[in-house]
């Protein structure tokens, strides 16, 4: 692990079948973004919306590029797991 971690992928969480959160996609895949402070660190909170099973990553942006992270992950997650809805706008998901 590096020092300091600039961002850590969780497999198998759970993901909501509907949402009003923000979504993005990066290569074929939907990311559902948020924030959140842990330890006094703001992260971004990725959580893959529309897979089975659902994965989530936390990236430090000021360690790493969120955007460089997500692209990295697109093909490994595409492969990996099966889609079972998408995003149907930015903003939303349904």
């Amino acid at each position: 692990m590096g020092d300091p971690v600039g961002a850590t992928l969780t497999c198998g969480v759970l993901t909501p079948r509907i949402s009003d959160i923000n979504c993005v996609t990066f290569g074929s895949v939907d990311w559902l973004t948020q924030s959140r402070t842990i330890d006094g660190t703001q992260w971004n909170v990725y959580t893959t919306y529309g897979r089975s099973p659902g994965t989530q990553v936390l990236v430090d942006p000021q360690t790493l590029s969120t955007d460089a992270v997500l692209n990295d992950l697109a093909d490994p997650i595409e492969a990996a797991t099966t889609v079972t809805a998408q995003c149907l706008s930015i903003s939303s998901t349904r």
